[in-house]
């Protein structure tokens, strides 16, 4: 045997000796650096599985508002126990490509939803649940809104298995929610989260009034055929003339200068005769028509007669509150009738609007067109 062979021989039997002699703890302290690593991600490794699985036990709907941040939503989704970890799902979020704002909707989650699979849905907008439709036709009163409400939400928790809560729209309740707002539920088609509440939905619906309302204005100062100023004759700034804390103030006079003249007459006036002629007359032809008629009433002091309205037969002038909930064309054609000499009308079998400057005009047209041969 040579002697280098000897040597290698005499080493790697000292080194065997040695690793013989070492200790548990010894060989802990050589190989640290890999157990310690090998526990960390063991540690990990569990804990993001912890972490990831939900504890859902049953169906579960959650509410994500418009504009609302992700940490927001995180922190949101914690508090109702559907995740457990508000740092690990802006994290997948981010992964998923969302790192600001999401989808509005309700979220369907269940017991096969994991904390990725909620920041998934919540990031293409997978909802599940679709929006309550609720539309209210123009010239419709308080109480038909309500029962197209009671209607359309009764509707949708028969669908989608009682989201709603009922009590909370019930006639009675919505009864009080909609007093003394007659003129002021402005006819449109809304979308409601279905876990919206009573109050949500006034809010909703008088925020659309007033965008409209000023929509309204708007066109009418660009209109040459109509002037619209405030009470001592300014140009008008809607919003530092009209609102008043955040609100409309419907009882402030405005000048307002069209085909009939010069007539100082605040807001709710305007909703006012807006709700006659929604109730008088069909198209905005016919509802300016009826508009410049009435104005002309006002302007001699006659009887108003609106049938919609029969206090009128017996008092003059306006009623103390809309009758019902004019839409824009009705409010436009109270602010902009059709100048006439009119000052009758009447509404034929046929639905065809026949007019008169007289009276004995008037009977005539009754006498043709309304009674039987």
């Amino acid at each position: 045997m040579y002697q280098g062979d000897n040597l290698n021989f005499l080493i790697i039997d000292k080194i065997e000796k040695e690793n013989l002699s070492l200790t548990f703890f010894d060989r802990f302290l050589k190989h640290k650096f890999k157990l310690f690593s090998l526990l960390f991600f063991v540690i990990i490794f569990f804990l993001f599985n912890y972490l990831l699985f939900s504890d859902i036990k049953s169906l579960t709907f959650f509410e994500v508002s418009q504009g609302e941040s992700i940490t927001q939503i995180a922190k949101d989704l914690k508090n109702k126990k559907l995740i457990k970890s508000s740092i690990l799902f802006p994290i997948i979020m981010k992964i998923l490509g969302k790192q600001n704002i999401v989808i509005a909707g309700i979220y369907k989650f269940d017991n096969n939803d994991d904390t990725f699979s909620i920041a998934r849905k919540i990031s293409i907008g997978n909802y599940s649940v679709p929006l309550v439709k609720v539309t209210i036709p123009e010239g419709s009163s308080n109480q038909e809104i309500i029962d197209i409400f009671m209607e359309a939400f009764s509707f949708y928790n028969n669908q989608y298995g009682g989201v709603i809560h009922l009590d909370d729209f019930s006639n009675s309740s919505l009864s009080i929610l909609f007093v003394d707002k007659d003129g002021f539920l402005f006819p449109d088609t809304y979308l409601f989260l279905p876990n919206i509440t009573k109050s949500e939905v006034l809010k909703k619906i008088q925020n659309n009034f007033q965008d409209k309302i000023f929509l309204l204005f708007d066109k009418m100062n660009k209109d040459s055929s109509i002037k619209i100023l405030t009470k001592d004759l300014k140009e008008i700034d809607f919003q530092d003339y009209f609102y008043k804390n955040s609100y409309l103030d419907i009882n402030k006079k405005i000048t307002l200068i069209n085909q009939i003249g010069t007539t100082s007459i605040s807001l709710k006036e305007i909703i006012i005769i807006g709700s006659f002629l929604e109730g008088e007359a069909k198209g905005e032809k016919d509802m300016r028509m009826i508009s410049g008629i009435l104005w002309n009433r006002l302007k001699i002091g006659m009887y108003l007669q609106i049938d919609a309205a029969m206090s009128t037969y017996k008092n003059k002038g306006l009623t103390k509150n809309p009758i019902n909930n004019p839409g824009l064309i009705g409010l436009n054609s109270a602010l902009n009738p059709i100048k006439t000499s009119y000052i009758y009308y009447l509404t034929d079998n046929d639905g065809i609007m026949r007019y008169a400057r007289d009276y004995k005009t008037h009977l005539k047209n009754v006498n043709k067109y309304l009674r039987k041969n």
